[in-house]
């Protein structure tokens, strides 16, 4: 859902529950005839209780109708999940050949990479889209003695490897977990 679609459902519920809540409210005050003022029965003017029988009546309804239809629809169009583009293209496409990247494959190679050096114990990759850019998600977990330097310069190597192999077209987002320490063998007297 785009911010603008949760920003209107936003408002129409509140707006849609405040009437609903003035509407139950004002129905149990004039029940329990706390309304000063109201009568007993609600009796509708003659024009109005006679609308039906109008020939307007039914080509207002149906208007009214496909309307509500229409706005029913979008409704549910602006809630579906978008599909997200898989392969991107690079700056390097021309009429000879189009070249591209799948953004699967970039975040797994960034995570082998990653995993490849020696203080890292394991890599877990995903892909998301921030700001309609491709965002490659790295967790890594690092030994508990592992030196945060050469952490932080190979998260650099990896992000500087992305952003070559991608025009910078990809962001990079690494969350580094550090280990536990194995726990001491205890020793049976």
């Amino acid at each position: 859902m785009t911010r603008r679609t949760l920003a209107v459902d936003r408002v129409l519920v509140l707006v849609t529950g405040l009437v609903l809540v003035a509407a139950g409210a004002g129905a149990a005050l004039w029940q329990l005839r706390w309304l000063a003022g109201t009568p007993d029965r609600l009796v509708l003017d003659p024009a109005v209780a006679d609308a039906p029988r109008q020939g307007w009546w039914t080509v207002a309804l149906v208007l009214v109708g496909l309307f509500l239809l229409g706005l029913a629809l979008w409704w549910l169009l602006s809630h579906l999940t978008r599909s997200r583009p898989t392969r991107m293209g690079l700056a390097g496409s021309s009429a000879e050949g189009r070249l591209g990247y799948d953004v699967s494959a970039v975040a797994d190679a960034a995570a082998r990479s990653l995993a490849a050096r020696p203080d890292v114990t394991s890599v877990r990759s995903s892909t998301a889209y921030a700001g309609g850019k491709p965002l490659v998600e790295l967790k890594a977990t690092t030994s508990s003695r592992a030196d945060v330097t050469s952490i932080e310069s190979a998260v650099a190597d990896v992000a500087r490897e992305l952003a070559t192999a991608t025009d910078d077209t990809v962001r990079l987002r690494v969350r580094v977990v550090v280990g536990r320490r194995a726990p001491a063998p205890r020793r049976v007297a």
